[in-house]
């Protein structure tokens, strides 16, 4: 798993044009993009912090596409005679 500091280190040699598509694609609290306050971001690792909190992480995982979340839950891409198609949700 990614430590704080490690994600600080990659936002860090991120080019300028990406981590403001990064900032906005994860749509940051309001308070943690201000000039003052509790939840500031003052430098990468204030930034790899806010990133890193479970609301954020909630917020972008619940944008993922579902064949995201289901590699993403099941260790990779899916492989097997099933690999590729479209899976309907089942109902109750």
């Amino acid at each position: 798993m990614t430590t704080t500091t490690d994600l600080a280190a990659r936002l860090r040699e991120l080019p300028d044009d990406a981590l403001e598509q990064l900032v906005l694609a994860r749509a940051l609290p309001t308070a943690a993009l201000g000039e003052s306050g509790p939840q500031h971001i003052a430098d990468f690792f204030d930034l790899a912090e806010a990133l890193r909190t479970d609301d954020a992480v909630d917020a972008a995982v619940e944008r993922l596409p579902r064949r995201t979340l289901v590699a993403l839950r099941d260790g990779g891409p899916r492989r097997g005679p099933r690999a590729g198609r479209r899976t309907r949700a089942r109902r109750p």
